[in-house]
Parts: C-alpha cells; sequence; structure tokens
C-alpha cells in the first residue's frame, strides 16, 4: 500500500474579513495560503477597494469568493445587486453559499444576516465579518465563525483555517 492511500487529504479554505486594504497583513495571509496548498478564500467583506481585490486575486491560484461590506465603496458606488464571476472569483452583494466536499457554508459581512442564516439550520457553517472580534458558536450542527480582522483594527489581525472535509477551524494570527 503506498503511504499516499493511507492519508486523505483534506481541502483548505481560508476565511478572511475586515481587511481594509493592509495589504501588508493579506500579504501574509495570502504565504501562508501558498505554504499550506489551500483550494480557495472566503472573504466576508472590506477588502474596501477593487485594487485590494485585484491583489487578492493576482497573488492567489485558487478560487476567491467575496461578499461586500460597508467599506467596500467601489463596489457599493455601483449598486451591486447581482453575482458577479470573473476570473477566479465570484462576488456577492449580500451573501454568498458554496458547497465544498459534501458541506455547505453560507458568509456574509453583517452579524445580523449571519444569524439569520444560521437559525436556517440548512448550512453545516456560517461566516461573518465587520465586528473584527473573533467568534465561534454552534448549534446543534452548525457552526457560526467570524474570522476576525486582517487590518488588525480594534483586536489582533487574525484570519480562519477550515479543514472542510474534518470539518475543523482554527484561528490563526497574521503577524
Amino acid at each position: 500500500m503506498q503511504f499516499n492511500k493511507l492519508f486523505k487529504k483534506t481541502m483548505k479554505v481560508v476565511i478572511i474579513s475586515d481587511v481594509h486594504n493592509n495589504l501588508v497583513r493579506l500579504k501574509k495571509v495570502l504565504d501562508f495560503c501558498q505554504k499550506e496548498k489551500v483550494a480557495g478564500i472566503i472573504s466576508c467583506g472590506d477588502l474596501a477597494s477593487k485594487e485590494t481585490l485585484t491583489f487578492l486575486k493576482t497573488n492567489f491560484i485558487g478560487s476567491v469568493w467575496h461578499v461586500l461590506g460597508n467599506m467596500d465603496k467601489d463596489f457599493l458606488k455601483e449598486k451591486l445587486t447581482k453575482i458577479i464571476k470573473e476570473e477566479n472569483s465570484i462576488i456577492f452583494p449580500d451573501y454568498g453559499e458554496v458547497f465544498l466536499n459534501g458541506k455547505r457554508a453560507a458568509f456574509t459581512h453583517f452579524p445580523q444576516r449571519a444569524q439569520e442564516l444560521f437559525s436556517l439550520e440548512k448550512y453545516q457553517v456560517v461566516f461573518y465579518g465587520h465586528t473584527h472580534c473573533p467568534w465561534l458558536s454552534r448549534k446543534k450542527d452548525t457552526y457560526l465563525i467570524n474570522p476576525g480582522n486582517v487590518a488588525g483594527e480594534r483586536f489582533k489581525a487574525t484570519f480562519a483555517l477550515w479543514e472542510v472535509e474534518k470539518n475543523l477551524f482554527h484561528l490563526l494570527s497574521v503577524d
């Protein structure tokens, strides 16, 4: 038996929020993604500019799913109301959904919207941002998770790693 067959590789997804144009810290997250062979990034809003989204997409080879936050002014000026698919990314105006290896996840920027999605009990996990404060709670088989903020504003700079098949979550420091 080959060694590789003994261990099933798990899909890894990084969850970020509230980057606020801090490209130095975002680059640290992307370096982690490359080192750990992360397949996708879920962004829970407040990249804060199209330039930051472009930086994210051009420095990460996996899939990027981004939902708008209150600081995503470039997109809000355009009154984005529909899902936009481009290159390796999808932008959602209110909340997004992904179905990865048998797990259904929803993500949004705002805590109230996250609570609404969480209460539906149709997702294994709901991610959100806005508060900048890391958070994890669980009800039955659904997790509600805030990865904190990449910018390091008000709280330490953090992001989350999701091992999808195992449904394991890790809070990681950016610095």
